[in-house]
């Protein structure tokens, strides 16, 4: 069950991840009227995508894994045979 957190976090990456996708949708409406502006606005999104993958999809993938790891340790030491 993933904790209120791990919930925040990834309502947060979807938000981020909506937003970015709106504004590339403004920018490509505008084409080449805003060629600068939408250069500077894209290197912005680049570090928009870095810190989401570190700093909230990183942990998140983190805590997953943990889980499964958790997981699959508990089935191996379960006896079938009995």
């Amino acid at each position: 069950m993933p904790s209120s957190g791990q919930v925040l976090n990834a309502s947060i990456a979807n938000v981020v991840f909506y937003l970015r996708c709106q504004v590339e949708r403004v920018l490509t409406t505008f084409g080449a009227a805003a060629a600068l502006p939408a250069a500077n606005i894209a290197e912005s999104l680049a570090e928009v995508d870095r810190m989401t993958s570190t700093q909230i999809l990183g942990p998140l993938m983190t805590a997953i894994g943990d889980t499964i790891e958790s997981i699959l340790l508990t089935m191996h030491e379960e006896n079938f045979g009995v």
